[in-house]
């Protein structure tokens, strides 16, 4: 069975290796604060189930640690992250074309920074889904593996 540590530094892994790939596929630059996004919520993605479902026993694995959750909530958590990362991405192209038209050097600085928080949480939702996904597929692994439904 994955420890905290354990699934602390494969939920990081993921949502960093989820975000390479997603700019791999579209052909998009790496944004450094969205990188930190999807490693922090990756992180705490991978912690939710044992927050939603404690560890006070071998059998804890219910609803949240089972394939029926995954199946249900996994379709529809993945595309909203998505969407709400496209639209914070959004957020951000525009404050830096604000930022880019102003001769205001507050303005400016304001805007970018602005852009900067945007991009950051675009990394939040998906990071965090990668986060949960990468716990439930570590405990899949382990002789007690995943409940199918509960």
């Amino acid at each position: 069975m994955a420890n905290r540590r354990q699934h602390a530094v494969l939920g990081a892994a993921s949502g960093v290796s989820g975000y390479a790939l997603h700019t791999w596929v579209k052909q998009e630059e790496m944004s450094l604060p969205e990188l930190f996004g999807f490693a922090i919520s990756g992180t705490v993605g991978a912690f939710l189930p044992d927050i939603i479902e404690p560890a006070t026993n071998p059998h804890h694995r219910s609803f949240f640690h089972s394939i029926s959750f995954v199946g249900v909530a996994g379709p529809t958590a993945w595309s909203s992250a998505w969407r709400v990362r496209d639209e914070q991405i959004h957020f951000a192209e525009e404050c830096e074309a604000q930022a880019n038209a102003t001769l205001d050097m507050y303005e400016k600085s304001s805007l970018q920074w602005q852009a900067i928080w945007y991009r950051f949480l675009a990394g939040l939702l998906p990071g965090l889904v990668l986060g949960y996904a990468s716990h439930l597929a570590a405990d899949s692994l382990t002789p007690k593996g995943l409940p199918f439904v509960v």
